[in-house]
């Protein structure tokens, strides 16, 4: 036999129809399409009255029925129609309850793809170890690496510096916007040359330039030159306060320039 439960008790509903259960307060039970309105019920002599419900405990295994501190007949059809009617509450409940996840923002997408990328470049390094160690050639594994890296923009690029070449002054030969690192420091390369060992991407500014954040994130502020400046709209952390550039190709701190930096709260 399938239980069917109708309580109040302690200002909170319980309704109960087999394997699905109801509960809450009788303010939400309104809400999710009760009704706690005057309901009939039938005194044992056969009187009916119509009660308000306060206090009820009504259930199909002891067949009783009481109200209000009283008993009456079972069973009684509008508490059972309660009990018929449990999965509209309960979807009603869910529907009023339902708080739609947190959409990621900009920056948790970014850490996202960081995150991926890097896990994907990990798979790379442990197979090209694995053809390494049986003698076979990983040239495609290499290639696969470096598009997959070429690809990535350059704010998630600064989240996985580790990533990217360390520049070499043995004669390699670079790209326009391969990047390298250099002493910790993620480089973007400008125009394509020869490596010296004197075109270091500290010594040679327009061969490199340091890869400073871009539109949508903010990052500290860094000593941008010609080749990588702050544009209109930039934002920046300078001094524990955020700043937002008013000009292109500005290359000045919100101090040395203040009439190029407004501050915006965050």
């Amino acid at each position: 036999m399938q239980f069917r439960c109708f309580q109040i008790l302690d200002n909170e509903i319980l309704i109960i129809k087999g394997d699905n259960e109801y509960k809450d307060t009788p303010e939400n039970f309104l809400l999710d399409g009760g009704s706690l309105d005057n309901f009939a019920v039938s005194k044992p002599n056969g009187t009916i009255s119509f009660e308000e419900p306060e206090v009820v405990i009504y259930d199909n295994t002891q067949k009783h029925c009481l109200v209000n501190g009283e008993l009456f007949e079972y069973p009684n059809e509008t508490l059972e129609s309660y009990i018929d009617n449990i999965l509209t509450y309960i979807n009603n409940k869910e529907e009023r309850t339902y708080v739609p996840p947190a959409q990621p923002s900009e920056e948790e997408l970014k850490q996202a793809e960081a995150d991926n990328t890097k896990a994907k470049l990990r798979n790379f390094a442990v197979n090209a170890m694995i053809m390494t160690l049986a003698d076979s050639a990983i040239t495609e594994i290499q290639n696969e690496y470096v598009s997959t890296i070429s690809a990535l923009s350059d704010d998630v690029a600064l989240l996985i510096p580790e990533v990217y070449p360390v520049w070499s002054a043995d004669g390699k030969e670079y790209n326009v916007n391969d990047r390298v690192t250099y002493n910790g420091v993620l480089y973007k390369v400008l125009q394509t040359h020869t490596s010296q060992s004197t075109w270091t991407p500290e010594a040679a500014p327009s061969l490199f330039a340091k890869v400073l954040a871009v539109e949508g994130t903010i990052s500290e502020w860094q000593q941008p030159d010609s080749t990588n400046p702050y544009m209109k709209g930039d934002k920046v952390s300078y001094n524990g306060k955020t700043y937002e550039s008013l000009i292109d190709n500005n290359v000045w701190s919100p101090d040395a320039y203040p009439a190029g930096w407004q501050e915006v709260e965050e």
